[in-house]
Protein backbone atom coordinates (compact mmCIF):
# COMPACT_ATOMS: atom_id res chain seq x y z
CA UNK A 1 0.00 0.00 0.00
CA UNK A 2 2.66 2.58 1.12
CA UNK A 3 4.76 1.67 -2.25
CA UNK A 4 1.87 2.08 -4.12
CA UNK A 5 1.86 5.53 -3.23
CA UNK A 6 5.04 6.55 -3.19
CA UNK A 7 4.76 5.42 -7.20
CA UNK A 8 1.98 7.32 -7.60
CA UNK A 9 3.13 10.42 -6.25
CA UNK A 10 6.48 10.10 -7.75
CA UNK A 11 4.29 9.83 -11.25
CA UNK A 12 2.44 12.63 -10.14
CA UNK A 13 6.17 14.91 -9.72
CA UNK A 14 7.05 14.19 -12.70
CA UNK A 15 4.22 15.11 -14.52
CA UNK A 16 3.94 18.01 -13.13
CA UNK A 17 7.46 18.84 -13.29
CA UNK A 18 7.19 18.26 -17.19
CA UNK A 19 4.03 20.03 -17.68
CA UNK A 20 5.96 22.89 -15.86
CA UNK A 21 9.04 22.61 -17.63
CA UNK A 22 6.59 22.50 -21.51
CA UNK A 23 4.95 25.48 -20.08
CA UNK A 24 8.24 27.39 -19.13
CA UNK A 25 9.57 26.30 -22.55
CA UNK A 26 6.86 27.54 -24.40
CA UNK A 27 6.63 31.10 -22.83
CA UNK A 28 10.67 31.33 -23.66
CA UNK A 29 10.01 30.68 -27.40
CA UNK A 30 6.91 33.10 -27.57
CA UNK A 31 8.86 35.99 -26.10
CA UNK A 32 12.21 35.18 -28.10
CA UNK A 33 9.95 35.89 -31.15
CA UNK A 34 7.87 38.95 -30.11
CA UNK A 35 11.12 40.63 -28.94
CA UNK A 36 12.69 39.34 -32.61
CA UNK A 37 10.05 41.42 -34.40
CA UNK A 38 9.99 44.29 -31.97
CA UNK A 39 13.54 44.49 -32.50
CA UNK A 40 12.97 44.11 -36.83
CA UNK A 41 10.75 46.87 -36.47
CA UNK A 42 12.72 49.29 -34.64
CA UNK A 43 15.68 48.67 -37.15
CA UNK A 44 13.74 48.69 -40.05
CA UNK A 45 12.18 52.05 -39.72
CA UNK A 46 15.12 54.33 -39.44
CA UNK A 47 17.76 56.72 -41.40
CA UNK A 48 20.77 54.32 -40.42
CA UNK A 49 21.18 50.88 -42.16
CA UNK A 50 24.35 48.63 -42.05
CA UNK A 51 25.02 47.66 -45.17
CA UNK A 52 27.90 45.25 -44.58
CA UNK A 53 29.94 44.12 -41.99
CA UNK A 54 33.13 42.65 -41.72
CA UNK A 55 34.14 40.58 -38.30
CA UNK A 56 38.16 40.80 -37.61
CA UNK A 57 38.22 39.22 -34.60
CA UNK A 58 35.99 38.38 -31.68
CA UNK A 59 35.21 41.89 -30.42
CA UNK A 60 36.46 44.39 -33.82
CA UNK A 61 34.26 44.98 -36.80
CA UNK A 62 34.16 46.93 -39.56
CA UNK A 63 31.05 47.82 -41.22
CA UNK A 64 29.61 49.96 -43.87
CA UNK A 65 26.79 51.76 -42.86
CA UNK A 66 23.99 54.25 -44.85
CA UNK A 67 23.57 57.55 -43.28
CA UNK A 68 20.63 59.02 -45.16
CA UNK A 69 22.59 59.25 -48.75
CA UNK A 70 25.89 58.87 -47.32
CA UNK A 71 28.36 55.97 -46.58
CA UNK A 72 30.35 56.04 -43.75
CA UNK A 73 33.04 52.81 -42.94
CA UNK A 74 32.92 52.15 -39.05
CA UNK A 75 35.21 50.37 -37.04
CA UNK A 76 33.50 48.49 -33.77
CA UNK A 77 35.43 47.51 -31.25
CA UNK A 78 34.39 46.92 -27.52
CA UNK A 79 34.84 49.70 -25.91
CA UNK A 80 34.34 51.97 -28.92
CA UNK A 81 32.78 53.23 -32.32
CA UNK A 82 35.51 54.50 -34.84
CA UNK A 83 34.50 56.46 -37.85
CA UNK A 84 37.06 55.36 -40.39
CA UNK A 85 36.03 57.73 -43.01
CA UNK A 86 33.43 58.57 -46.21
CA UNK A 87 32.81 56.13 -48.60
CA UNK A 88 31.66 57.25 -52.35
CA UNK A 89 28.35 55.56 -52.23
CA UNK A 90 28.75 55.26 -56.83
CA UNK A 91 31.64 52.77 -56.01
CA UNK A 92 29.95 50.18 -53.68
CA UNK A 93 28.53 47.29 -55.16
CA UNK A 94 25.27 46.51 -53.53
CA UNK A 95 24.31 42.91 -53.17
CA UNK A 96 20.35 42.29 -52.82
CA UNK A 97 20.32 40.05 -49.73
CA UNK A 98 16.41 39.27 -50.00
CA UNK A 99 14.54 35.99 -49.16
CA UNK A 100 14.28 33.83 -52.07
CA UNK A 101 11.10 32.28 -51.25
CA UNK A 102 12.23 28.76 -50.99
CA UNK A 103 11.40 26.62 -47.98
CA UNK A 104 14.18 24.82 -45.67
CA UNK A 105 12.17 21.45 -46.95
CA UNK A 106 13.71 22.55 -50.84
CA UNK A 107 16.89 23.19 -49.87
CA UNK A 108 17.44 20.33 -47.78
CA UNK A 109 16.05 17.80 -50.43
CA UNK A 110 18.44 19.21 -52.90
CA UNK A 111 21.56 18.84 -50.37
CA UNK A 112 20.26 15.27 -49.44
CA UNK A 113 20.02 14.18 -53.28
CA UNK A 114 23.80 15.73 -53.78
CA UNK A 115 25.47 13.93 -51.10
CA UNK A 116 23.37 10.59 -51.89
CA UNK A 117 25.19 10.67 -55.50
CA UNK A 118 28.28 11.73 -54.15
CA UNK A 119 27.92 8.57 -51.79
CA UNK A 120 27.03 6.25 -54.19
CA UNK A 121 29.61 7.48 -56.33
CA UNK A 122 32.38 6.65 -53.98
CA UNK A 123 31.22 3.30 -52.99
CA UNK A 124 31.16 2.22 -56.64
CA UNK A 125 34.86 3.91 -56.74
CA UNK A 126 35.73 1.56 -54.02
CA UNK A 127 34.01 -1.36 -55.54
CA UNK A 128 35.72 -1.13 -58.76
CA UNK A 129 39.39 -1.14 -57.13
Amino acid sequence: MVTVSLANNSVAQFISVTVIFLVVLAVTYFTTRWIGSYQKKQISCGNIKIVESLRLSGNKILEVVNVGDKYFLIAVCKDTVTTIGEINGDELVLTDNTKTGETFGNVFSRFKIVHKDKTEKEETDEEET
